[in-house]
């Protein structure tokens, strides 16, 4: 029996592992057309102009919560679809989600349009255009996500790892062009990628839109309530990930907020070539569960393999940050080089606790949502106290993400002994 739960363990582990590394191989595609867009755009428009479109990236990722709130629900109930077979529900709940996300972002454009102005004031930008710009890219971009949360929770992996690579290139290809007009018109190539990526998935999902109508009352009451936590919860992840940008942009000047922005994008190398294990672990997760099975056996395997490959990449940039910045972002951004490896363990350790959030996510222990909040919180206090230069304000996130780790570890322990107890394998 021994013997055979340790077969067991191996197939969970390498099944994880496997469709890891396809996930993998589409998110490096997409980051490396991701990283070569930054190392042409942090040379073609210069530290200062760089900085501008970093602090709007940075504004678009806390923008984009929804977004992955909205990916993180529709993928757990897609993955609960897959589990009993029924396609029409999931079918019911892309079309409802689809009109719903287009009357709501439309009225979301209005607000922005009135708002811009502020914004402007107070990330110095050089438009308040550049922030309309930056949401219409959002909107479509999110509309697109439903149909990539059906290949996630159906784990159509090879599908999600094409999708994700395309995204990447196609932004970079039409990203060339338009770098010569500016911090604008790079904004606006980023609608047309949206848009791109939009109509490209409608063909692939053919079987899913010709399913049986759906004849049963889908409990939207039931997506309601789990995406409410999971708001809080991904809210909290996005602020941790993103926020020290835009504060960096407001407190430092220009140039050094531009250094600033050229480290964060190094760092999170770690956070995208790691996220793939997540994409793989969370609808196993949310599939197990909805099955009655246990599932920390996934847990681990996500954890071993985000560890390790956060190892490797802390590593290097600890022993040749300057060839790495050199490489990516020329001989103007080396002073950034002593601050690399530093900024490298704070994205680890929230790597490492990322994918803990996100296995309470798909188990249903929505409860999570308050340790990346208080987290968040926290960092934005710290930051606001300490930020006379870039080290001050790493110093304040490798401090914050330390404790996020260990919180969120604990509160994991609990759950998985709580629901294991009751669980079959």
């Amino acid at each position: 029996m021994k013997r055979l739960l340790t077969i067991r363990d191996r197939i969970i582990a390498s099944t994880v592992a496997r469709d890891s590394m396809i996930v993998f191989t589409g998110t490096m595609a997409g980051n490396v057309a991701s990283y070569l867009y930054h190392l042409y755009l942090g040379r073609a428009l210069g530290p200062a102009a760089y900085g501008e479109l970093s602090s709007i990236i940075s504004l678009l990722y806390i923008f984009g919560v929804v977004t992955l709130v909205w990916q993180t629900t529709l993928t757990k109930f897609f993955s609960e679809y897959k589990a009993r077979g029924d396609d029409s529900a999931a079918r019911h709940l892309a079309v409802r989600t689809l009109r719903f996300l287009g009357y709501s972002l439309g009225a979301g454009l209005i607000i922005i349009i009135a708002l811009a102005p502020l914004t402007v004031g107070f990330l110095h930008l050089g438009s308040a255009r550049f922030i309309v710009w930056g949401y219409l890219a959002f909107a479509v971009s999110t509309l697109a996500m439903v149909f990539a949360s059906v290949f996630q929770g159906y784990q159509l992996f090879v599908l999600f790892s094409a999708y994700v690579a395309l995204s990447g290139i196609i932004r970079l290809t039409l990203s060339i062009p338009a770098a010569a007009g500016g911090v604008e018109w790079v904004l606006v190539s980023w609608v047309a990628s949206s848009a791109i990526l939009f109509a490209l998935p409608v063909f692939f999902l053919r079987w899913l839109f010709s399913a049986a109508p759906y004849r049963g009352i889908l409990k939207i009451r039931g997506v309601i309530i789990y995406s409410l936590p999971a708001f809080a919860a991904l809210l909290g992840l996005t602020s941790l990930f993103s926020t020290d940008v835009i504060m960096a942009r407001h407190f430092l000047p220009a140039d050094q907020a531009g250094l600033y922005a050229a480290i964060a994008v190094l760092g999170k190398i770690i956070f995208y070539a790691t996220s793939s294990i997540g994409a793989v672990v969370f609808p196993k997760v949310a599939e197990r569960v909805a099955t009655g099975k246990i599932y920390r056996k996934i847990v681990g395997a996500g954890l071993i393999l985000v560890g390790a490959g956060s190892l490797i990449l802390t590593a290097l940039y600890f022993v040749i940050p300057e060839l790495v910045i050199r490489m990516l972002f020329g001989t103007g951004y080396l002073t950034a080089a002593p601050y690399l490896g530093t900024f490298a363990v704070f994205i680890s350790l929230f790597c490492l606790g990322y994918i803990l959030v996100m296995t309470n996510l798909a188990a249903g222990n929505t409860g999570i949502w308050i340790i990346p909040i208080i987290m968040a919180f926290v960092q934005v206090l710290f930051i606001s106290l300490r930020h006379e230069n870039a080290g001050q304000i790493i110093s304040v996130n490798f401090f914050v993400s330390f404790l996020f780790l260990v919180s969120v570890a604990a509160a994991t322990y609990f759950n998985l002994k709580k629901y294991h107890g009751t669980k079959r394998e």
